[in-house]
């Protein structure tokens, strides 16, 4: 459907007028669209939050038949996210193998220095559960987000409901990112200062473990 606005005239916009109508506005519906018109679409436009400029296109359309504002995707694009946020995932991998030179570094060293960088690898191998978590979760979101673009003008109920899952999944992602894989991370650390003290021998494997993790990119 072509853009309607004032002096247009025909079947087009006396079905504007009958949504425009069904949507609270008191036109005749003549097919024609004369300041009446024009100041009821106005006053639609502004309920429901669009630009308000008197014509009806495309989402004016879709507003007024879904009757109310079309909805909104709350959370962020998630192919741009996913993308800033691969280097995490890839620097959790390098530490792994940094944290594993630091254990043969080890090997003939005291107990509790042993056990405390095995406590470090532990920690990171999790974290690798995790990310596997966190990239699984993201492409749903990706996916999700591909399907409300299609569906908000077609079927905004359907749309909005893909809305709300997107935001419920952000936040499974977050919660995953600032309870587990932030925590295993400060956890590392700890263990990691605990050894150094423990060996002055394994100093400086210990010492390169920390600096990595210290540099590793951090989103939460």
């Amino acid at each position: 459907m072509a853009i309607l606005k004032k002096g247009a005239k025909g079947g087009d916009v006396k079905k504007a007028q009958k949504l425009l109508n069904k949507n609270g506005a008191k036109l005749k519906e003549d097919g024609d669209f004369g300041a009446k018109t024009e100041a009821a679409t106005k006053t639609f436009q502004k309920k429901v939050k669009l630009k308000v400029d008197g014509q009806i296109g495309p989402i004016t359309t879709a507003a007024l038949n879904y009757g109310k504002p079309l909805p909104t995707m709350e959370t962020q694009d998630y192919v741009k996210y996913i993308a800033k946020i691969k280097g995490n995932w890839e620097d959790n991998a390098q530490i792994v193998t940094f944290v594993r030179n630091a254990q043969k570094a080890l090997a003939e060293a005291a107990t509790k220095a042993t056990k405390d960088v095995e406590a470090a690898l532990d920690f990171y191998n999790a974290n690798a559960v995790y990310w596997t978590e966190v990239r699984k979760i993201g492409d749903q979101v990706i996916a999700k987000q591909k399907q409300f673009e299609k569906l908000r003008m077609k079927d905004p109920a359907a749309a909005e409901k893909l809305a709300k899952e997107c935001v419920a999944l952000d936040s499974k992602l977050t919660d995953i990112g600032s309870k587990k894989i932030k925590h295993n991370r400060l956890k590392t650390n700890t263990a990691l200062q605990s050894a150094d003290k423990a060996m002055d021998s394994a100093v400086a494997a210990i010492s390169k473990c920390r600096k990595e993790v210290a540099a590793e990119k951090s989103t939460w």
